[in-house]
This record gives structure tokens, C-alpha cells and sequence, in this order.
């Protein structure tokens, strides 16, 4: 029986064993894909924790996004779009993927890079909410070998951000069927499991509304500034790549 939570069981596994070996080294090794995780600090607890969709948080995201990304050629001093692959968002978290096959040794240091993005990024999220404060994020690369890597992690952090999500309604849901415990570990942690329950319990337009949050940004064109524009697309366009 084909189950998406054992698919992500391993690769959890796999792409955990990755982030913790990459943490280890100080540059990046010819030819590998260089994926930069950055993830909001607090912010899910502050913004998004409690509602399907905060749209003043996703557009301020997307738009901080797309502003550090369309920098890439600038601060990598690289050609674009060759090393800018694409990103993926969710939540209050992004992974940036670069071929990072440059040229320069300097440009090949993995904290240089990673604190440059968090930085651009965290600069440029505008303040939300009442009090109008500020998001900042944190940065943890990952080192992959080749493109079916990058392809695998991307599926990776789809698999486990609908777990999520499915949860998230679950949980925000609660109040109609207080006999569920949504937080045990048989749904929290079980992709079918808790997709199998939203789907008895009709909650699957609230999980749509939460996948809308997920989100790739794909190079588009270069100006004549040598700036990249990004083009934004719902998971639902590129489910056929994962």
C-alpha cells in the first residue's frame, strides 16, 4: 500500500542527517546545489499559529522573498538565472536552492552566504501586525550532491509542511469532534493518517485554504540592470514536479 507518511519517514531521516553534516563545513563543494533554509524566528507562534491564512504575513513574505532572490546576482556576483534554481515557501519558512558552482573561492563560503540571505531577508520583511514588528530570520544550509537531490528535498519539504497542515486544520477544528485527541502522535505525526481524517471529517476546503500558503518562486528574466524578477506560483501549478 503506497503511504506518503513512510515516503516521509525516510526522508526526513535522510534530509536531517544532510542538514547536520553540511552545519559542519565551512564552504561549499564543487558542483554541489547549496540550499539555504531560513526560518522566521517566533513568527509562527506570533502570526500564523492560530489561523488557516494570514495574507498581510504571506505578501509581506513573498514580496521579502522576491526581493532577496532578485539581489542573487548582485551579492553572488554570478550568473543568473544559472545559479539561482528556485524557492520554496511555507509558512514562515523558505528554502532557496543555488547551484553554487561559482567561481570564486570566497563565494563558495557557506557562512558568508547564508547570513548575507538571512540578513537581506529578515531587512526587507515588512513589520505586520498591530505593533507593526519586525520578523527576522535565521539561516541553516544544506549541501546536495545533484539535481534529483534538489528535486527529492523539494518534495521532502512539500510532504512535510501538507503534515502539517493537515494537523494545523485538525487542531483549529477541534471544537467540532472533542473526542479526538489531534495531538497524539498517531495524527500529529502521520501525513495519511491525519489527511485520511480531514477527508472524513469534510475539512478538505480548510486545507485548501492553508496550501495556498504554500509557494515556488522561479526566475523569470534579468533586467538591464542584471536584476532578477521572480515569477510566484501556488503549489498547486507545480504538484507535477514533486
Amino acid at each position: 500500500m503506497y503511504l506518503e507518511n513512510d515516503i516521509l519517514t525516510s526522508l526526513d531521516k535522510k534530509f536531517k542527517a544532510i542538514e547536520e553534516k553540511s552545519q559542519t563545513m565551512l564552504s561549499i563543494p564543487e558542483n554541489y546545489f547549496l540550499v539555504v533554509r531560513l526560518d522566521g524566528f517566533h513568527a509562527t507562534k506570533k502570526y500564523i499559529k492560530d489561523s488557516l491564512e494570514n495574507k498581510e504575513f504571506r505578501g509581506n513574505f513573498s514580496n521579502a522573498i522576491n526581493f532577496t532572490t532578485g539581489g542573487l546576482n548582485t551579492f553572488l556576483e554570478s550568473r543568473l538565472p544559472k545559479n539561482f534554481i528556485c524557492a520554496f515557501s511555507a509558512n514562515d519558512e523558505v528554502s532557496i536552492i543555488i547551484n553554487a558552482s561559482l567561481e570564486e573561492k570566497a563565494e563558495r563560503r557557506l557562512f558568508k552566504i547564508c547570513t548575507l540571505l538571512s540578513s537581506v531577508l529578515s531587512i526587507n520583511f515588512k513589520p505586520i501586525g498591530v505593533k507593526k514588528e519586525k520578523v527576522f530570520f535565521d539561516a541553516r544550509p544544506l549541501l546536495l550532491e545533484n539535481i534529483d537531490e534538489v528535486h527529492t528535498y523539494l518534495k521532502y519539504r512539500y510532504l512535510l509542511n501538507i503534515r502539517y497542515g493537515y494537523w494545523k486544520v485538525l487542531r483549529l477544528k477541534n471544537n467540532s469532534f472533542p473526542d479526538i485527541d489531534v495531538n497524539h502522535d498517531d495524527i500529529k505525526c502521520n501525513l495519511d493518517n491525519a489527511k485520511n481524517l480531514v477527508i472524513q471529517k469534510k475539512l478538505k476546503s480548510d486545507f485548501n485554504i492553508f496550501e495556498q500558503n504554500l509557494i515556488f518562486h522561479y526566475p523569470k528574466y534579468i533586467d538591464d540592470k542584471r536584476k532578477i524578477h521572480t515569477s510566484v506560483f501556488n503549489i498547486n501549478t507545480y504538484k507535477k514536479l514533486l
